[in-house]
């Protein structure tokens, strides 16, 4: 997670993972996860903060 003052690049790329509180599951099912991988292939910032 980008902490406060982190620099963005538009062309940069990111690592970005994900973990289950006790090794759950992150997703309830493969919609959940569907909708997850699409908003970040679009790049909308309200979802990448």
């Amino acid at each position: 997670m980008a902490g406060r003052g982190s620099v963005r690049y538009e062309s940069a790329i990111y690592h970005v993972m994900n973990r289950g509180i006790d090794r759950r599951p992150l997703f309830g099912d493969g919609k959940d996860c569907s909708a997850f991988l699409e908003s970040l292939e679009s790049g909308d910032e309200a979802v990448i903060r």
